[in-house]
């Protein structure tokens, strides 16, 4: 029986990215015997390509997996294949409709939605519609019945052994073109949950799904999580490593044994994410000797009603300071990530982000604008003050995080946008740190376009290489 996913990445830039969790479904349903392929859509005008696909394909069911910003597709292009191929099964998994299962009453293209974490609970559908066998009973499912209620079936229990899972299936990506876009790096996620309940993130409204306060950090076993890194490196040409946990090394022990396997067997530069008032000495230097060469901090907002009041970061301008000085200490590059744009911020708040960011001076500040995400508690809170233009949010060719707020805030869309494309200039051009960063003084947001051109001569790319940071 054939299954085709289609990964909806509709405004995001093409073949720079794939779906870790879709791609262990895929090998789940590979090793069960399906014949299962995936199709990515860049653009919400590829009905046609589709239904070119489902022809000859021939699917029993179209999975989709959504975030909130894509759902808006999805339900749209569920919609179109319903009408054309009614005989399908048409349904959709992911963080949007596990917080967010209402979504399912403005979908009427979707036979249902699979919440929480449902490898195992998809396969049951493959198997059960195989078989010609009814399938809304099943776990993590959830359906509209007969009177438009929605129902929420029981979830199984939360997967604790990772290793249980195969390793996710690249090859169905087109991962090689993906390396090619990418200049060689790869990402790898090992561990589910994160302990820290940010109001503007999925991970406490997911514990909620499961009645829990938190979710408990869960990881595949550092031997297979090297050895999942040693199969790409057999099949496919990878230069640097990018380790996407949301905070990598939550387990001291785990993390100590996982930098001794890398360090012998892998051997590449390796970059990872970090929590500023998680860090220390000893797990920075363990983790620099194994490889990495830069490491990744939400530093989120200058202000600290903003940082711990609105949005429960739990942490201090002076731990993240500390943070980055340690990191400079030690040799390694910092990323920091910003987000402007939030509920109650000023413009004042907004410059004392980056002043902060001047303070800390990352070798690359990264900002994006606020997005409310459906069943977090910032997007409740946002919907209790009528913050949220629904125009706006339903607006398909708005792009999230990208192209102003889909908030009325006193800050006008323009001059979030204005921040956005300057955030270089206003953190690198200035008296403090104009001569610390070079490339940047020199080059402004013209950087990393230039950096990318210099890549095509190999001449002009040594001297641009040779400008210290």
């Amino acid at each position: 029986m054939n299954i085709l996913f289609l990964n909806s990445s509709v405004n995001i830039a093409k073949n720079t990215w794939w779906h870790h969790g879709l791609g262990c479904l895929v090998a789940i349903l590979k090793d069960n015997g399906f014949k299962v392929e995936v199709t990515t859509l860049f653009s919400e005008k590829e009905h046609l390509k589709v239904f070119s696909k489902i022809e000859s394909f021939q699917p029993k069911i179209i999975g989709f997996s959504s975030v909130a910003s894509q759902f808006k597709f999805i339900k749209s292009l569920s919609l179109e294949i319903k009408k054309k191929f009614p005989h399908l099964i048409v349904v959709c998994g992911g963080v949007h409709p596990t917080i967010f299962p209402d979504c399912l009453k403005e979908a009427p293209g979707l036979d249902g939605i699979f919440r929480g974490e449902s490898e195992f609970a998809f396969l049951e559908l493959a198997i059960r519609v195989k078989e010609g066998k009814p399938f809304h009973d099943i776990s993590n499912f959830a359906y509209l019945n007969d009177a438009e209620e929605l129902v929420l079936n029981p979830l199984r229990p939360l997967i604790e052994n990772l290793d249980m899972l195969p390793f996710s299936d690249r090859e169905a990506f087109n991962y090689e073109e993906i390396l090619k876009s990418t200049k060689g790096r790869t990402r790898f996620i090992f561990n589910r949950g994160c302990p820290y309940s940010c109001t503007y993130c999925c991970n406490h409204a997911l514990a909620k799904v499961y009645g829990l306060k938190i979710m408990k950090p869960r990881f595949r076993s550092p031997e297979l999580s090297v050895k999942e890194i040693m199969r790409v490196l057999k099949k496919y040409k990878v230069k640097n490593i990018f380790i996407i946990d949301e905070i990598f090394g939550l387990n001291r022990e785990w993390l100590l044994e996982f930098c001794a396997l890398y360090k012998k067997y892998i051997k590449l530069p390796f970059e990872c994410f970090q929590r500023a008032n998680f860090v220390d000495e000893e797990k920075l230097i363990r983790l620099k000797d194994a490889g990495c060469f830069s490491v990744a901090f939400g530093v989120e907002s200058g202000s600290d009603f903003i940082r711990n009041k609105i949005m429960n970061r739990q942490m201090t301008r002076e731990q993240i300071i500390s943070a980055f000085r340690l990191c400079h200490r030690l040799g390694l590059k910092t990323v920091a990530s910003n987000i402007i744009g939030l509920p109650f911020e000023t413009k004042e708040m907004i410059f004392e982000t980056i002043k902060l960011n001047r303070e800390i001076l990352p070798h690359s500040s990264i900002v994006g604008i606020f997005y409310p995400y459906p069943g977090t508690e910032l997007e409740k809170l946002c919907r209790e003050k009528n913050l949220i233009n629904e125009e706006k949010l339903n607006d398909p060719n708005f792009v999230e995080r990208k192209r102003g707020s889909v908030l009325n805030l006193e800050i006008p869309d323009g001059e979030l946008d204005w921040f956005r494309k300057n955030w270089y200039r206003l953190i690198y051009r200035n008296p403090n740190t104009m001569f610390l960063h070079p490339k940047r003084l020199i080059l402004g947001e013209g950087y990393k376009g230039l950096r990318r051109a210099a890549r095509k001569v190999p001449f002009i790319y040594n001297i641009y290489q040779n400008i210290k940071y």
